[in-house]
């Protein structure tokens, strides 16, 4: 059909040195390329690879190049992309075998890329002539446009083609209703034809019915074909069938970008401009009203690229801030909301996440004058403020100013302050450690010793280290977490083994695991699931090794899975996956340690109940598995199987995983919480889940924290 507007309601984009991709807005056939359909309102990360380096946009697909390989994922009705099949895909599939590519530009639907020394091929959609073969036949295979091997430049449009060749001609071919085409005719074409005989032409980009380019002599801007609103920019409404000046300007930067019926591009001075229809904010001028000449974006001088949607625009600014305006409908804005903005809304709130623990149902927090602060669920007096009662916001624990480690179990809490242990809450099975069984509302000390150094909660058992390496375990003892040879419960500290060179302890449900000093890693109790990585699924009442490994850094207990991170930066998880929560893109329970994905810079991790979070060196916060409340906080209920991004922030430098929640903390000390609020563990003054980070206060001052069953502990500056 001529002149049909295609609604383009997705955004994708580039983050980070690894060039890991995100999508968000509209996903009804996968075009974001996360495995589902589901519409997303911040940015998700696109499949696990972390290698991309192009990307290109259809009306409901995308391709990408990783390497010199190229893949598409989304829409496939008419063969876009390229997989011989006309099957709908939501994750990425390489087209083809070829690993020569260099660049790639998506149309409404049908998709062109360049591969070496210059070849140009297109597929899909074939209806107006607009792969550029001499045929109107669909092409569901990458199919050689020509026989020239010096093309360098392609740019589609929604029906139509452009691309520059080495002696600086340009060619276009397609759908020409409305002289897109630039030949001085509305003729369609089905093989390149040259625009005019000028040969400096730079870069070129395709609209849904016009067509812009730069050329390199003058840094001058050229824009043709349809104009009913403005698009073309030539300060009118009248369509144009050859290339027309933008203004007299000679220091446009070689990369404008077009919309459906509007473009924008920027200046070497580092302005943002657009022009063409407006009537969803999207030129971010504060109106609606269309502008048929370059009005410029807000006042900043520090853009650095722009990428114009259907109604929508997100440009990238030179401090790395990502920023999107116009239609949000379907969230395509990236701000968590569906409300439009007619001017740059920051996509994020990039500021100052950083390190987190979390509990049951409860979870708390340190601040950096050493006072220690809960929230969420009291039943049993897990908050240690002396009741019973829920709390929807922090409240003090206890008055003492000089803890610096914190754990927290399925009801109770135990926190080391001046080398000293103290626990507090549910107290059934002796995991206060203080040779009874009452529960205690307050801080209650773990025997008289004062060289405590690590301590970790499981569901009701405790387990810690001692400055001198020796390892000792209290409580739940029924299916050997306590790893002392029995399965007799204990009311008090007792020793494990004979070892002085532990060093770190982590706690799971039922099973717990230690590393030593040597970089080896060791794991006893519940193995149902094979929880303790040791290739079987049988209980272990002493510390088992797991594996022959002596490169063992981080580790992390979730209820009934294990993860660790190798002094390579590699993570590795193993146990109950029914959930996805060992991040290996299956929901196949794991009893041997088995690597998540092929990244080299985690950092340390944390596991909840059946889902997992973990950090990277980047500053960035991944989480995976069940999502039932939220708990992967971005900003879905969806499950995943893979590690997926919250946020786009890169300064996280702590995070814990509760039973359905997970808090997390930002370089500037504020804490952020989110998923299940039941008890208001999420201590942000309501019992409303959040499927994203919500602040926990408004203070600055946190250094720790952890997330119960059910409630939060941290401490702060206060």
């Amino acid at each position: 059909m001529r002149g049909l507007r295609i609604v383009v309601v997705a955004t994708v984009a580039l983050f980070g040195s690894g060039c890991t991709l995100y999508g968000w807005g509209s996903n009804s056939i996968g075009q974001l390329g996360d495995g589902t359909t589901t519409d997303r309102s911040i940015p998700t990360i696109s499949g696990a690879a972390n290698d991309w380096t192009v990307v290109g946009s259809g009306a409901l697909h995308e391709c990408g190049l990783r390497g010199d390989a190229l893949w598409c994922w989304g829409d496939n009705s008419k063969g876009q992309l390229g997989d011989a099949s006309l099957i709908d895909h939501p994750v990425a599939i390489q087209v083809g075998t070829n690993t020569d590519w260099f660049t790639i530009a998506g149309g409404s639907q049908h998709t062109c890329g360049l591969r070496v020394p210059g070849t140009l091929w297109c597929w899909g959609d074939n209806t107006f002539g607009q792969l550029g073969d001499g045929t109107t036949t669909d092409r569901t295979t990458p199919v050689q446009v020509g026989t020239e091997t010096d093309w360098n430049v392609v740019g589609v449009g929604d029906e139509h083609g452009c691309a520059q060749r080495s002696d600086g001609t340009l060619w276009c071919w397609g759908d020409n209703t409305f002289g897109q085409l630039g030949d001085g005719t509305t003729t369609d074409r089905t093989t390149p034809i040259q625009v005019g005989t000028d040969t400096d032409w730079g870069s070129v980009v395709g609209g849904a019915g016009h067509t812009c380019a730069v050329r390199s002599g003058a840094a001058t801007l050229w824009c043709w074909g349809r104009n009913d609103s403005g698009q073309v920019g030539d300060g009118t409404t009248s369509n144009r069938t050859t290339p027309t000046q933008v203004g007299t300007d000679t220091d446009w930067n070689p990369a404008p970008d077009t919309g459906t019926v509007h473009t924008c591009a920027t200046r070497a001075t580092s302005t943002l401009w657009c022009w063409g229809e407006n009537s969803n904010g999207q030129l971010g001028d504060g109106t609606t009203t269309d502008r048929n000449s370059p009005t410029q974006v807000g006042t900043a001088t520090d853009w650095a690229s722009v990428a114009p949607g259907d109604q929508h625009t997100c440009g990238r600014r030179s401090d790395g801030t990502l920023w999107c305006w116009g239609d949000n409908a379907f969230g395509q804005l990236g701000d968590g909301t569906s409300v439009a903005h007619s001017t740059p809304a920051q996509v994020g709130s990039a500021t100052d996440w950083g390190q987190v623990l979390a509990g049951d149902d409860h979870a708390c927090a340190l601040r950096v004058t050493g006072t220690l602060w809960c929230w969420g669920r009291n039943d049993e007096s897990q908050l240690g403020d002396g009741t019973t009662t829920t709390r929807n916001a922090p409240v003090l624990a206890g008055t003492a100013a000089e803890w610096t480690a914190i754990t927290a179990g399925y009801a109770h809490t135990c926190a080391i302050g001046a080398d000293t242990l103290w626990c507090w809450g549910l107290n059934t099975a002796g995991q206060l450690g203080d040779a009874s069984l009452v529960d205690r509302s307050v801080p209650t000390q773990v025997g008289a010793d004062a060289d405590w150094s690590a301590v970790a909660a499981g569901a009701n058992h405790t387990c810690a280290v001692r400055s001198t390496g020796t390892l000792w375990c209290w409580g739940d003892n029924d299916l050997g977490q306590l790893g002392d040879g029995t399965t007799t419960d204990r009311l008090v500290p007792t020793e494990i083994g004979t070892a002085s060179n532990w060093n770190t302890v982590a706690a799971g449900s039922n099973h717990t695991c230690g590393r030593r000093s040597d970089g080896t890693l060791w794991c006893w109790g519940r193995n149902a699931v094979g929880q303790l990585g040791d290739g079987t699924t049988t209980d272990r009442l002493v510390p088992t090794q797991v594996g022959t490994a002596t490169n063992w850094k981080n580790l992390a207990g979730g209820n009934r899975h294990t993860c660790a991170v190798r002094t390579s930066n590699t993570l590795w998880c193993w146990g109950n996956n029914a959930s996805g929560q060992l991040g290996d893109g299956t929901t196949t329970n794991r009893l041997t340690p088995k690597m998540v994905g092929t990244a080299t810079d985690w950092k340390a991790g944390s596991g909840g109940d059946n889902h997992t979070c973990a950090e990277r060196h980047t500053g960035t916060l991944w989480c995976w598995g069940s999502n039932a409340f939220g708990q992967l906080g971005d900003g879905t209920t969806t499950s995943r199987l893979t590690p997926t991004q919250v946020g786009i922030a890169s300064n996280w430098r702590a995070v814990d995983a509760g039973d359905q929640h997970t808090c997390g903390r930002r370089s500037g000390d504020t804490l952020w919480c989110w998923g299940d609020n039941t008890f208001g563990q999420l201590g942000d003054g309501t019992t409303v889940a959040h499927s994203t980070p919500a602040q926990v206060e408004i203070a600055t001052d946190w250094f720790l924290f952890v997330a119960g069953g059910s409630h939060t502990i941290g401490q702060r500056d206060q």
